[in-house]
């Protein structure tokens, strides 16, 4: 073989060994590729999903029972926390991890106390519970998005908005798809933001202090797949009928069912029709002062230094799962002034007081008026606002305001 064959069978050898060598390489690429796509879905695939609507606490959620400053529960399709003194939370570990898309959706209700306190969920937390990300909102209409490095609070979002329904059931659900975040309260999307911080695999239900609220519902689902509907929650059911314009009055007892006296306290409010406005030169109402049912419930815990007092029945303002929520006014005598408090309160079937409160005052001294009240009440779906403004004599106003769900009397 002369060396022109021999550089030709060499360079053949060494095109056919580079051929192979980069086969070799596609198929090493190949199944790379496949690898890291594996892996990807494997990661995927080991999102764990559940759907927890409180029927028990099978899944352990902490600090169940009353500490006093709180106090939390779970039964009959709720977790209740009554937050007293001190902000609580209680929390699970989801076992998601920074890579894993997946996705969060809590059903909570706002039932009593300060109605600007914060109320939602913390995510993407770590194990020390001091680091987050947190989606809240409040009874005012507000919802706020921040992050917390356990050091600074960084606010992403804070802002009014109409989808928030006081006083009624809201809906939390955050999306998570590689670092984009989605943010939505009642199924509408009110923001979404790129977080590159994930602290940890921790979730928590949390509230500020003087609030109590309810939650119905929480899951951890597969944005892919999409969450389950919990159809055996009566309570949902009830706030379905309200919104439906069922009427309420099946789920009340009938006039026949109520103790005698209370009934004939109750005949004394006619229903009110909505929008009703109380201005005091116009004001209508039903002494009821001498009634037996007044006389047991208002007239027992009376200072001596009050004298002339009376009860009058302005309204019935609504008919709830647990009884009426009545527009009375209070008027007394001390200390030489006349004062006239509007209240709303809340009684329950058997005529026992569930909660009062008030409205506004006018007050009325050496026969000129120190401060007067005018106010309003309306229907905005299935929550009643009673709207007040107090104007004092030296033109100073202050505004005042009673809102509730119309299905609970939660004020």
């Amino acid at each position: 073989m002369n060396w022109q064959s021999s550089f030709s069978f060499l360079n053949i050898s060494s095109s056919l060994y580079i051929t192979a060598l980069i086969m070799d390489l596609s198929f090493v690429r190949i199944a790379v590729i496949f690898l890291m796509v594996f892996t990807t879905q494997q990661l995927h695939a080991q999102v764990v999903t559940f759907a927890d609507s409180f029927k028990d606490n099978s899944r352990n959620w902490p600090f169940v029972g009353d500490a006093g400053q709180y106090s939390i529960s779970i039964s009959d399709g709720h977790l209740l926390i009554n937050a007293t003194n001190t902000a609580i939370h209680t929390f699970l570990n989801i076992g998601t991890t920074e890579e894993t898309d997946f996705a969060l959706h809590t059903r909570m209700m706002f039932l009593e106390g300060d109605q600007t306190g914060w109320m939602g969920m913390r995510f993407a937390m770590n194990t020390e519970v001091s680091k987050y990300c947190v989606f809240t909102y409040n009874n005012d209409k507000r919802f706020m998005i921040a992050i917390s490095n356990g050091k600074k609070y960084d606010i992403l979002r804070e802002f009014v908005s109409q989808v928030v329904k006081p006083y009624d059931y809201n809906t939390l659900t955050v999306v998570k798809k590689g670092s984009l975040y989605k943010f939505l309260i009642n199924d509408k999307q009110v923001f979404e933001s790129k977080i590159k911080v994930f602290y940890g695999p921790m979730i928590s239900l949390i509230t500020n202090s003087n609030m109590k609220i309810k939650i119905d519902e929480f899951q951890v689902y597969d944005p892919a797949k999409g969450r389950q509907t919990l159809t055996d929650d009566n309570s949902l059911k009830m706030m379905q009928s309200v919104t439906d314009h069922v009427s309420i009055e099946n789920l009340i007892s009938s006039s026949a069912d109520l103790p005698p006296d209370f009934n004939e306290f109750l005949l004394k409010f006619n229903d009110v029709a909505f929008p009703y406005y109380f201005k005091p030169e116009t004001a209508q109402g039903a002494d009821v002062t001498d009634l037996s049912f007044t006389q047991k419930t208002f007239y027992q815990h009376v200072a001596s230094s009050v004298s002339n007092k009376t009860m009058w029945a302005l309204g019935k303002l609504s008919e709830c799962g647990d009884g009426y929520a009545l527009l009375m006014m209070n008027r007394y005598f001390i200390n030489r002034q006349d004062v006239s408090r509007f209240i709303v309160v809340a009684f329950d079937k058997k005529g026992n007081i569930i909660s009062e409160k008030e409205v506004g005052a006018m007050v009325k001294e050496s026969g000129s008026f120190f401060k007067v009240v005018d106010f309003k009440s309306y229907r905005d779906g299935n929550v009643i606002n009673v709207e007040a403004t107090e104007t004092f004599h030296n033109g100073r106003r202050e505004s005042r305001s009673v809102r509730f769900n119309t299905a609970l009397c939660n004020f």
